[in-house]
């Protein structure tokens, strides 16, 4: 992460390269969306009998291109993007506002939001596109190392370790706190960073006491990465230990903790949160995906197999494996798990 983005709101998504830079930043030993912009907020807000917060769209879709090996991948709300090999970017799934229509050249890391997207270029530059209603795809220039692209904002981390946002800031969620941090992660109306001594800072609406970050179980178990989800947030710990806080009405805020003997990384999606196990006695094969929370559209149904990261979009899920190949399962009705 010293020098690239993951999510959906996320986030930036977590390669096993990524992870242990990452790890090298913060001084941990190892690690490893998307609502809707402020004119359909009232949409976004969740009901309190209902997990999920946005409707789907009827809307443009962009084709897949044909498959070839990918490196990095980030589930947005209703569409995927994904790091090629190459470096080219690669989305598929809604486009209405472009938010697939990924611009030419070449790219270290990608992030799909709710109807935009973000990517960091090799020389720092930040470059979005797709919906700008809110100004979220104005990205202020300079010199980054990551990006997130969230709701109807995204934030960035300079390569000076200070964190900048853009876009709707309603309540507060681009109004970074000082300070030199070593990751960021923007969600609906909220925002995460980890600091480079491994303590975590949210900002933005405490709806859910989302911005109310935990304290490590031990003060050696500092945190080493962060992902803001819709209305909940999860976090990993030095000692592979996950914790999440937040909306856990649809249960994914409930980190099955207990269940494994540890994790390799995080995803925080809408309504539900996906995760890589390390092997142990529970689990044969290192880098099995495990996802929790609303499953309404079958969206925590992981498939089988080792992957190296994963992503939890708005009603979907992505991973990928070693050969370069994604995964993606859950709701499609804008073709958003048509993986190439």
């Amino acid at each position: 992460m010293c020098g690239a983005a993951i999510r959906w709101v996320a986030c930036f998504v977590l390669t096993a390269a990524a992870a242990a830079a990452l790890m090298a930043c913060v001084g941990a030993e190892q690690p490893a969306r998307a609502p809707q912009p402020r004119a359909a907020q009232s949409e976004d807000a969740p009901a309190q009998s209902e997990p999920i917060i946005e409707d789907a769209l009827s809307d443009g879709q962009a084709a897949a291109p044909p498959a070839m090996g990918f490196t990095a991948l980030s589930a947005g709300r209703e569409h995927t993007c994904a790091l090629h090999s190459t470096g080219e970017i690669t989305c598929w799934g809604s486009n209405e506002f472009g938010q697939s229509d990924a611009p030419p050249g070449s790219f270290m890391a990608v992030s799909a939001g709710a109807r935009h997207s973000c990517g960091l270029r090799a020389d720092g530059e930040i470059v979005c596109w797709g919906y700008d209603g809110d100004g979220q795809t104005a990205a202020p220039g300079g010199s980054f190392s990551a990006v997130s692209a969230g709701a109807g904002h995204s934030c960035g981390l300079r390569q000076s370790g200070e964190i900048s946002c853009w876009g709707w800031n309603e309540d507060g969620q681009t109004d970074a706190p000082a300070g030199s941090y070593a990751a960021v992660s923007a969600g609906i109306r909220h925002s995460c960073g980890l600091r480079t001594d491994g303590e975590l800072a949210c900002w933005g609406s405490n709806e859910f006491l989302v911005a109310n970050v935990p304290a490590p179980a031990f003060s050696i178990l500092h945190f080493t990465f962060v992902d803001a989800g819709g209305y909940h947030a999860c976090a990993l710990q030095r000692a592979d230990r996950i914790v999440c806080w937040g909306d856990n009405r649809a249960r994914q805020a409930a980190s099955p903790q207990e269940a494994f003997v540890g994790f390799a990384a995080v995803s925080a999606g809408a309504g539900h949160t996906c995760a890589l196990l390390k092997a142990g006695i529970e689990v044969e094969e290192e880098g099995s995906v495990f996802c929790w929370g609303d499953n309404r559209f079958g969206q925590t149904d992981s498939p089988e197999g080792a992957f190296v990261a994963v992503s939890a979009g708005g009603r979907h899920s992505c991973a990928l494996r070693e050969t370069g190949e994604i995964e993606c399962w859950g709701l499609n009705d804008e073709g958003q798990t048509d993986a190439p």
